[in-house]
């Protein structure tokens, strides 16, 4: 306990000096207006706009707090500290990037206030972008292991494509699209917060589900080939199951 007679150190405030966000859009590849923009673009134009309306010497910014969910593909490599270059900030303000899931952005703005009031920094700039639709190639089926987002796998045509999918969370729904060819796709151990949904091409495909806990609901919908659907007795589904299957010789469930 400090002494009576010492004085006291007040903590300052935060203060908010000004606040801008890109439009909203939908989040959908040929329809939203902004999912075809790279995330570090888009969190350079608020950065840009920030500085150009504030004034502010980018010199004197301590650090840019970026949250951004599901750090993978466009949405890797420090958004933060890429966005503030992207934007033109001079090279002695920093950047980092956090993860809090659907947190990440006002746990930034905390964390900026935090270092305002402890009095270790002076001017913070805190914020993200988050792109949460996540679309991932074969290529990368060997290093999954976590996913925060939607994600979506769509195959190229290609003749018997057979891939293998295991040990996998993914925060939201995961969504399967074959290829016109000959396709085989096996979940093995997987964990999905909300749905799956498998559509299946025209060709002899395969579709199995092992071990895999599904939130909500598992819809397979396959077309005219012969189709062979399997779900083990090992896996869970918490809503609906649905399997909607064309017209050749089918196997299922």
């Amino acid at each position: 306990m400090l002494p009576t007679n010492e004085k006291e150190t007040a903590m300052v405030d935060a203060l908010i000096i000004d606040a801008c966000r890109t439009p909203r859009g939908i989040g959908k590849a040929g329809k939203g207006a902004l999912s075809g923009i790279h995330p570090q673009q888009l969190g350079a134009a608020v950065l840009r706009a920030l500085a150009e309306r504030t004034g502010i010497n980018t010199a004197d910014v301590d650090d840019i707090i970026w949250g951004t969910s599901s750090q993978r593909g466009p949405q890797s490599g420090d958004l933060g500290r890429m966005s503030a270059l992207d934007a033109g900030y001079d090279v002695r303000a920093s950047g980092v990037t956090l993860d809090r899931f659907c947190g990440s952005g006002i746990t930034s703005v905390n964390m900026a206030a935090y270092a305002i009031m402890s009095g270790s920094e002076d001017l913070v700039i805190a914020g993200g972008p988050d792109d949460d639709l996540v679309n991932i190639s074969a290529s990368d089926l060997g290093t999954l292991t976590q996913i925060g987002a939607r994600t979506r796998l769509s195959l190229k045509p290609g003749v018997n494509q057979c891939f293998s999918i295991g040990n996998v969370q993914y925060g939201e729904d995961f969504r399967y699209a074959g290829g016109p060819d000959d396709d085989t796709l096996s979940l093995n151990g997987n964990t999905v917060g909300t749905d799956v949904i498998l559509l299946v091409s025209n060709g002899t495909n395969g579709v199995g589900i092992f071990g895999t806990d599904i939130g909500d609901d598992l819809t397979v919908k396959a077309g005219s080939g012969d189709d062979s659907v399997q779900i083990d007795m090992a896996s869970s589904i918490g809503g609906t199951q649905t399997l909607i299957l064309g017209s050749g010789n089918n196997t299922q469930p």
